[in-house]
């Protein structure tokens, strides 16, 4: 596990690189003017931190909600997970 402050960094690159990215289609936008048929630029993005969109929940609450939409037979659908299922190696991986 990584530092909290570690984290907070990694955080805050990930934002700045979001608004880096954002604000680069904005400006192309502005200079070159929008494609035909494209929608008005969207305003400046808000970025949230999981952690402070989380901090009340406890462990099973956040699951609770979250679980609910993680179906089982829709994993086991997914080649990926069939593959290693027919593995010889028979080992539980996570990630």
């Amino acid at each position: 596990m990584l530092a909290p402050d570690q984290l907070q960094a990694n955080a805050d690159a990930i934002a700045q690189q979001l608004r880096r990215v954002t604000g680069h289609a904005a400006a192309i936008w502005d200079r070159y003017g929008r494609p035909a048929g494209t929608a008005p630029p969207a305003p400046p993005i808000q970025v949230v931190n999981n952690r402070d969109f989380y901090a009340g929940l406890s462990m099973l609450d956040f699951l609770r909600q979250v679980g609910r939409h993680a179906r089982v037979s829709t994993m086991l659908a997914k080649e990926r997970h069939a593959q290693r299922r027919r593995s010889a190696r028979r080992t539980v991986t996570i990630g």
